[in-house]
């Protein structure tokens, strides 16, 4: 009779031999011949899939809108997207930056955590500026601290970049904000050598 295209069970099951297309002819979207070609093709002005958990467990939803969006159905929140600029954005609907998280009560206080297990290594977060170019000292890297709208920063500093791009003398140096301006409070040179820019007081108050 010929190959079969579609099979239907007695269970309901189908079983089909080609590609599916829903709104749309089944065709692939990858034009590179070393991309796999999509079985599945859905098209429309806010083409997705449902996913339902009849566990009674958060039902969620997938589904492409100017990015792809994860909602959580059960709820009605969208808990993750990936902008069309390739920003992702986890608990906000606003990607701003490459990652953006938010969460207005978050277990304990603590947004992210970062766990490893190494029996006597480093464990840490690698935070990098790759910018490089001889004589230039200007790039820097580091962590920014916002509580309303006042700033702190802890920021790896360059100091010398004499030979290659690769000879770098780095330090660090803590800037606070005191009256709307953002300042250094203590640098910390390739020499070893710190620079406070304010009082000093080692048990007592530096007034």
């Amino acid at each position: 009779i010929g190959t079969n295209h579609l099979e239907i069970a007695n269970t309901g099951n189908a079983t089909f031999a080609g590609d599916i297309g829903m709104g749309t002819a089944p065709s692939g979207l990858l034009s590179s011949s070393s991309d796999p070609t999509p079985l599945l093709h859905i098209k429309g002005q806010r083409p997705g899939i449902q996913l339902e958990d009849t566990d009674d467990n958060a039902d969620f939803a997938i589904y492409a809108n100017a990015g792809l969006t994860f909602q959580d159905s059960s709820n009605n929140l969208i808990r993750m997207i990936i902008a069309a600029d390739g920003h992702v954005g986890i608990g906000t609907v606003t990607a701003t930056y490459p990652l953006t998280v938010t969460d207005s009560s978050p277990p304990d206080g603590n947004i992210a955590t970062f766990d490893a297990s190494i029996n006597g290594g480093f464990a840490g977060i690698r935070i990098a500026n790759t910018y490089s170019a001889v004589g230039s000292t200007d790039e820097r890297c580091g962590i920014a601290f916002k509580l309303g709208n006042g700033d702190a920063v802890i920021e790896a500093r360059k100091f010398a970049d004499t030979e290659t791009g690769n000879d770098r003398d780095i330090g660090l140096a803590f800037k606070i904000q005191n009256n709307n301006a953002v300042a250094d409070a203590l640098v910390i040179d390739d020499n070893k050598d710190a620079r406070f820019y304010g009082g000093v007081g080692i048990g007592v108050d530096p007034g």
